[in-house]
């Protein structure tokens, strides 16, 4: 039995020019007035489909809950606590929030502290919002600024925010009212400096940080061991987006910015580690040849950015309105007796639905666009077997 892999991006025309960039998409907006520099989200392990952010410096002490697509479901003013410059929100596998008034732009605070509050439901009208426990430090040597934030073990830490480096600290004990000196951990590797935002996935086997303009992601294994994490090579991605902080919500990473804005990175992306295009993957470009950018127009033929992907290039896209109009790819593939065809979405519902012939013989389902809600980046695989 042969296996290969053929990575098409779905009606990909691509140019030797596309950016190392995955297709970032928006899905969501931060209209409620209020939320105006959005420095911590983190997704509910509580409460399906709720987000929580928070504002930095300048603002009130407030957790707002909203959907993925930035609507407010409700604003919380959280007792006991203060906001001097609220930089992080993590959250543990209880559903605490940690709210991290780690910011320290002039590197001489000296009241620095995490917030332990617990999750409020949105939708109890009656639901408060105060602090239970409240954690103050210093760190072990200089005074540093910081923006990233996460909970492993109960443990909070803390990465830095520098100029050439990015520091992991922890927590060695928690004792409410107590000032606590952290730990050094280690430094993250690879370059990864100015970390703006923090999140450590369920299983602790993937760290996200992000920083104004790229995204990197450190993998492990089990057992966990955050010291060995933060000293692999890491897969990093850029972005123009200013994000400023991040979250794993199961398989999809979000991220924020402090222009108000929500985006998704699927899984297929930072897992595999890939580019876009992803490396082997075969250009529908190479399909037409002796065709003229004028002609491919005439079969759907589109930028990237027209389709609201923000990398050079061009997708071949079923662009006709009328019903039943359809756009097919030839693929000249050898018959070996089984071959995975794995094809990357980079449009919505307006695709319709997809599915792989050979010799006119359905491959396995279609793939239905209109199904669920579907984000540039999502893999549908077929398998193809020959008799």
């Amino acid at each position: 039995m042969t296996f290969a892999y053929l990575g098409l991006l779905s009606f990909l025309l691509s140019t030797a020019q596309a950016l190392e960039m995955p297709p970032w998409r928006a899905v969501g907006y931060y209209a409620h007035e209020p939320i105006r520099e959005s420095s911590g989200l983190v997704a509910s392990r509580n409460h399906e489909g709720v987000y929580w952010t928070l504002n930095d410096s300048g603002n009130p002490a407030a957790l707002y809950a909203t959907g993925l697509d930035g609507k407010l479901i409700r604003e919380f003013e959280v007792q006991g606590a203060t906001n001097s410059d609220w930089e992080a929100l993590a959250i543990d596998k209880s559903g605490q929030l940690w709210i991290g008034e780690i910011g320290n732009n002039s590197r001489r605070r000296t009241d620095l502290r995490v917030y332990v509050v617990s999750e409020p439901d949105p939708q109890d009208e009656a639901a408060v919002a105060s602090v239970l426990l409240e954690y103050a430090y210093v760190y072990p040597a200089e005074n540093v600024d910081a923006e990233g934030l996460f909970i492993h073990d109960g443990v909070p830490h803390i990465i830095s925010k520098e100029a050439g480096r990015a520091v992991l600290y922890r927590f060695t004990e928690l004792v409410d009212g107590s000032r606590h000196t952290l730990e050094k951990v280690g430094e993250l590797a690879s370059g990864a400096y100015r970390i703006t935002g923090a999140s450590l996935n369920d299983d602790g086997t993937m760290l996200a940080a992000v920083t104004y303009d790229r995204l990197w992601i450190y993998h492990s294994v089990r057992p966990i061991n955050l010291v060995n994490l933060i000293r692999t090579e890491p897969w990093s991605m850029p972005h123009d987006f200013g994000a400023e902080a991040c979250t794993f919500d199961g398989d999809k990473l979000v991220l924020s910015n402090e222009g108000r804005s929500l985006f998704v990175l699927p899984a297929y992306w930072y897992k595999r580690g890939d580019s876009l295009p992803p490396q082997g993957a075969l250009s529908a470009l190479s399909l037409f040849p002796d065709q003229t950018t004028s002609e491919l127009s005439k079969v759907g033929a589109e930028s990237y950015a027209t389709g609201g992907i923000p990398i050079s290039g061009q997708q071949l896209a079923l662009t006709a309105e009328s019903p039943g109009a359809s756009l097919s790819q030839m693929l000249e593939i050898s018959r070996d007796d089984l071959w995975e065809v794995n094809t990357i979405v980079t449009r919505g519902p307006e695709y319709g639905r997809f599915e792989l012939l050979v010799d006119g013989i359905q491959m396995g389902s279609p793939y239905d666009c209109g199904a669920e809600e579907n984000t540039a980046g999502t893999l549908a695989t077929f398998v193809a077997k020959f008799i």
